[in-house]
């Protein structure tokens, strides 16, 4: 995994949102062109168009995880409780590592303003906050999704 992580990190360096660094880094393992993985999920980042409801690293994660499960069930039924199942033990270990899934709670500011974009420069939350975040995802799904 700690090439996917660094690629997820590199991806999100590289002008790319939380959720398409995550997304993007997992695109051959799930079996996804990688710029429908950016394409596909591009207005998830900053908690889903700077909504900061659900973290854009954790909205790719249940992404990531669904196609896991999918590739491991044929079955319809067992594909959605698989999936379930590994989502659920990914939120409860985020939140464990992180204290909350959502991205206001993770950020403690508000992106959509000029404040909380001062915020976010002088604190350096990009790499501090929103780097570990995508780590997280990436090292739990790891774990999770095995």
């Amino acid at each position: 995994m700690d090439y996917i992580e660094e690629d997820a990190v590199r991806y999100f360096r590289s002008d790319n949102n939380c959720a398409q660094a995550v997304l993007k880094a997992f695109a051959d393992e799930i079996g996804i062109d990688i710029d429908l993985a950016e394409n596909l999920i591009s207005g998830f980042g900053a908690g889903t168009a700077y909504q900061q409801k659900t973290c854009g690293a954790v909205s790719a994660a249940y992404m990531v995880l669904n196609m896991l499960a999918s590739k491991k069930n044929l079955d319809n039924s067992d594909k959605k409780e698989l999936a379930y199942k590994l989502i659920q033990e990914f939120n409860e270990e985020f939140i464990r590592r992180n204290g909350s899934i959502d991205c206001s709670q993770l950020l403690n500011c508000k992106l959509s303003t000029d404040e909380g974009q001062k915020y976010i420069e002088e604190h350096n939350l990009l790499e501090v906050v929103c780097e570990k975040c995508i780590r997280e995802s990436v090292k739990i799904i790891g774990v999770v999704g095995e």
